[in-house]
């Protein structure tokens, strides 16, 4: 006879700090972007998605630059305006960055 399956018990689920967000996110973000099939609707959802990685202070550096190379291939029109925000950030890093997507 079978005994029955026995799970373990659920562990509660962690909600992620803003400081977590792998690059490994944001550099799918990006090739998400670089696709031609996407609906506009996915790419306004990639959009939003990377701006909000990108608003978020405690991003990374390599975090934040990979979303802002996301938001200039999904809408390089008004992408560029959005990403010419951060060519003044605290962070030289980023400011850099940030200068060499919108040249």
């Amino acid at each position: 006879m079978l005994r029955p399956f026995r799970q373990a018990p659920r562990q509660p689920v962690r909600r992620r700090r803003e400081e977590d967000v792998p690059q490994e996110l944001a550099v799918a973000l990006q090739k998400l972007c670089d696709r031609k099939d996407l609906t506009d609707k996915q790419r306004t959802r990639a959009i939003k998605a990377a701006n909000r990685i990108s608003d978020a202070a405690a991003v990374g550096a390599n975090a934040k630059y990979y979303t802002l190379s996301a938001v200039m291939r999904c809408d390089p029109k008004d992408g560029k305006a959005y990403v010419e925000k951060f060519e003044n950030d605290k962070d030289k890093t980023i400011a850099e960055r940030a200068a060499a997507l919108t040249q």
